[in-house]
This record gives structure tokens, sequence and C-alpha cells, in this order.
């Protein structure tokens, strides 16, 4: 029953189970009053009294302690399931002190002495207003669970995560984004202390924070959080690293009185890869624009350049094949003309037959320059061909011969680089311009740490091989260096987004990351590092081969 006792719209009901009609007339007598108002019925059975309570549903109940048949006690616990709001005053000549104590126990609202009847008004009313009482803090409880389930199953819902911290350092509340993200349960992470759950990084050690949450008030105070080179690292529960992005608040009941943190946060791992492999492609494609149009810029002039050398070239053969017969009649006349002796001389002055010799050779090294620079331009042209959309059956070994040819400059200063390319290699389905970036990517790489190496090593040189070959299914493709070698502290952590061994400035952490992803995720192949310190490493690539274009295009 939740019928507010103070709106009287209708009278109050009382239910009387009295030995004695005279005590039920003294009641009525007593509660009759122009501020109350009240209609009751009266039973002396328990199955009467059953039904009242079902069909009546009183307000108040007034029952004779020792009624002569049943027990009033058992009738008020059975009754206070099915109507817990219902008061219960129990009539009585005298109790003991262990029945009190019972009645008070199966919820009686009052116990009053027969011989003082006349003060039952006072105490409905009082009790009235305990009723009331009650159903008005029964209603806010329930209003407040109604409240905490909806504000439960809306923090349920939230794709990022929410986490509230006590002011002792305690998570409070961990919703279901917050287990998903750090794969902890909600309860493994309620109650500890929130260093052992949220495990964010040191930037500079790469250790984990003892206080985490002083760390995010600093970058939140000092840099938006949401800044990409601000980007908190957070360890999950299987050791894996994933950039976060949110913000965290105090939580304040007043401007005095704090009681605690609430963090809200994101994974953007991917997000941030995707932004960066979007921002590189694009990067990349600017540039191969701005190549492409430099080396048909720089084309033009070469073939000029061909063209006159090879005319020179010929010309060149006609005056020697000219100069060879005029000094053969000259040499024949020369004992007998002094003219023609006066030639010959003035012809071995000039190192005539030197030039003969030495300018041939260097219009055949101006042309081996000049096919150099062919194969640059079209290495140029090729590498930064426009990018594919869409995947094409393509040669991996005149990629790699590109890509070599793209990265000399990197390389040529700090090592010899060689290529062993199996000339019975199958087309690869791929994205040609995206393996182009990868290959790229690894091959300086190649080179840096071979750079680093030499810094400390009398050697002048180290060695770069590249190396191709398929087996039934792939095509593999090794890039082995001899440069520093990658600790085994690190090397499970190479592929992560934005980790690197580089000095700040030097390196993003995004290229061997973005690798993993365009070979792995792109091209369902994979990637397999060998190494050892101060010795070198291997990366293998493994290209899955496609005999169909459905078969390639599984992504």
């Amino acid at each position: 029953m939740n019928r507010d006792p103070q709106i009287m719209t209708e009278p109050y009901r009382v239910l009387n189970i009295l030995d004695f009609e005279n005590e039920e007339s003294l009641i009525a007598g007593e509660l009759d009053n122009e501020s109350f108002r009240f209609e009751s019925v009266c039973v002396a059975t328990i199955s009467a009294f059953e039904k009242s309570i079902q069909d009546f549903q009183p307000d108040l109940v007034i029952t004779d302690f020792l009624h002569k048949k049943f027990d009033g006690i058992t009738a008020i616990t059975e009754a206070k399931k099915s109507h817990p709001d219902t008061l219960f005053i129990i009539l009585t000549e005298s109790i003991s002190e262990f029945d009190a104590i019972e009645c008070i126990k199966a919820g009686v609202s009052n116990i009053i002495n027969k011989d003082q009847v006349s003060s039952i008004l006072m105490i409905v009313q009082e009790a009235q207003k305990y009723q009331q009482a009650r159903i008005e803090k029964r209603q806010v409880e329930e209003q407040l669970a109604r409240e905490r389930e909806i504000l439960s199953i809306s923090l349920a819902s939230i794709g990022e995560a929410i986490v509230t911290i006590s002011l002792s350092g305690e998570i409070v509340l961990f919703n279901n984004a917050a287990q998903q993200i750090t794969e902890y349960s909600v309860l493994e992470a309620v109650g500890k202390p929130v260093y052992e759950i949220l495990r964010i990084l040191d930037e500079k050690t790469n250790k984990i924070l003892d206080d985490p949450i002083t760390h995010l008030l600093e970058i939140e105070k000092s840099i938006d959080i949401n800044k990409v080179h601000h980007r908190p690292v957070l360890l999950t529960k299987t050791d894996k690293k994933i950039l976060i992005s949110g913000k965290i608040t105090s939580i304040r009941i007043d401007q005095n009185t704090h009681t605690g943190y609430v963090l809200v946060f994101d994974d953007v791992t991917e997000k941030e890869r995707v932004a960066a492999q979007s921002m590189l492609s694009s990067k990349m494609e600017s540039i191969g624009q701005l190549a492409a149009g430099i080396a048909h810029e720089i084309n033009t002039p070469i073939q000029y350049l061909g063209d006159n050398l090879h005319y020179l070239q010929h010309a060149l053969e006609t005056y020697i094949e000219t100069d060879e017969r005029q000094t053969q009649f000259l040499k024949s006349i020369a004992s007998k003309n002094a003219y023609a002796q006066e030639i010959l001389e003035f012809r071995n002055s000039q190192r005539i037959d030197h030039l003969n010799k030495e300018v041939p050779e260097a219009i055949h090294e101006s042309y081996e320059g000049l096919d150099r620079v062919r194969k640059i331009i079209l290495a140029i042209r090729e590498f930064s061909h426009p990018s594919q959309k869409d995947k094409a059956f393509s040669d991996i070994n005149k990629c790699v011969q590109t890509t070599v040819t793209i990265s000399r400059n990197e390389w040529k200063y700090c090592a010899d680089l060689d290529t062993i390319l199996d000339p019975d290699l199958p087309l690869v389905y791929c994205r040609i311009d995206e393996l182009n970036q990868v290959l790229l990517n690894m091959i300086v790489n190649a080179a840096h740490t071979i750079q680093e190496k030499l810094k400390e090593s009398d050697k002048e040189k180290g060695k770069i091989t590249i190396k191709t070959s398929f087996d039934q299914d792939k095509v593999l493709i090794a890039i082995t260096d001899t440069g520093c070698g990658i600790s085994d502290k690190i090397v499970n952590r190479i592929f992560d987004p934005f980790f690197t061994t580089k000095d700040v400035g030097k390196g993003t952490g995004q290229g061997l990351s973005l690798a993993y992803n365009i070979i792995v995720n792109h091209h369902h192949g994979a990637i397999h590092v060998s190494t050892e310190e101060n010795i070198g490493t291997t990366f293998t690539i493994e290209m899955p081969l496609a005999k169909t274009e459905t078969e390639g295009n599984r992504d």
C-alpha cells in the first residue's frame, strides 16, 4: 500500500480485531474528531482478517494482544509481509517485557493499555507522522535506486572508460568500457590502488608510475592531454601498450570539499595509427607528386644530353677514323715531305693519340652517368606514382630495385648493399605503393643502425642484404643489416605504435608500426624479426600469394 496518509481525499481506514464490541465502540468514539476522518471494519477470525487486509487495505490495525481466536503477533507478522506500510497498535490489559519486545520485533507501532484508550487519537496521529516519514523515506530510496540503476546502465553504455578514484587512491567505480580497455574486470579493479590497475608509463624511463593521478593532472595543467605528443601510454593487464586520450577532473561536493577524482578516457591507439598513416601517406603522395614533376623536368634536358652525347660519339668516331687515315698518309710521305713531318710532330706534341683514346672513354663514362640518372628518374617515377587504391599483381623484385635506387643516398656512405633476387619470383597481389613505403622504411632503418654502430667501430662500412624468394604459398623478402641489433628487452615492443629508440626529434616511432599494419592487416602477411645485439638484424616479410584477384581481395 503506497497511499499517502496525509492526503485525506479518502477516510483513514481502521481495521479492528477486538474481543468485545464495546471496545470497538470506545475506540471509534475516541477517534471521532473533526480533524480526523476515518472508516472502520471489525473482524473476529483469522480468515476475516486475511480477507480484510487484501480487500479493505487498512492504514491502521488495532488488535487485542490476547485475542480468543488467533494470535495477534502471528497475524501482524503475516500482514507485514504484503503490507509493510500498515500501522499496528496493540491493546492489552497487561503485557510482559518479553512479549512487548516480540511485538516490536513483529512491527507493532505502539502498545496501549486498555485503561489509557483515551490517548489513542494522539497516538494514532503520531503514528501517522511516523508512517508518512517511513513511506517518504522508502519512496526516496526507491527513487535513488532507480536513479542508481539508470546511472549504472548509462555508465555501462558509454563508450568511454569512466573510473572514479577516492582520495586515498582506490578505485570506486569502473565501467564496462574501462574493463574492455584495461582488460581488468570490475571485481579485480574496485577497491584496488589506482596504480595497480591504471598502469601509466613514464615517458622518459618507460617504467610504471607510482602516482598516475598526479602525472595525468600535470599533463592536463601543462599541455592539453588530447595533443598527440602528450598521449599517456597505458599498460593493459596483458602488458599491451595503448595510447589513451581523456580528461581527469576533481570531484567536489562544494568549493572546499574534495572527495576524489573521475577519469574519463578512451583507447586512441588505432585512431592515432590511422591518423599517422594517413599523414604519412599524404606526405608521401605530396612528395611523390613533387618528385614526379621534378623527374619530368629533369628528364627533358637529360634527353638533350643523351642525344648530344650520341651525336658527339658518332662524330668522334668519324673524326678518329679520319685522323688515323690522315696520320698513316702523313707517315708514308714524311721522309720526303718536310711539311708532313712538321704536321706529325705537332700532332705528337698535342698528344692526339692519347686524346683519341681518352675522349671516347670520357664519353662512355658520361653515357654511364647519364644512364644512372635515367635509372634514378625512372625509380622516382615508379616510386612516386599516384597511390593505388586497389591491389594489383606486382613485381616484387622491381619494387626492391626501385626502392634501393631511391634510398641510395641514405646507405651509400655507410654500407654496401647487395640484392639477391629470385628471377622466378611470382607476382604478388598487393598495393605496390604501400610495399614501397615498408621497404624504404626498413632500408633506411638498416642504414641508421649501421651508422650508429660505425661510430664505435674502426670499420668504414657495414652491409645490407636484400633477398627475395618464395615458398609454396608466400613470397619472402629478407632485409639483413650488420648494425647494432635489437636488445631482448625491447624486441617485443618494436612494432608498438610510437615506440622508438632514436633521440627526440629523430624518430616518430611510426615506421615499424605502420609497416606491421600494412603487411599484416592490409595484406594478411607477416613480419618476423631475428636479431643479435652488436651483430645485426634480419626482418623477413611474408606476402601471401593469391591465384586470383578475388582471393587477394580478402580485406
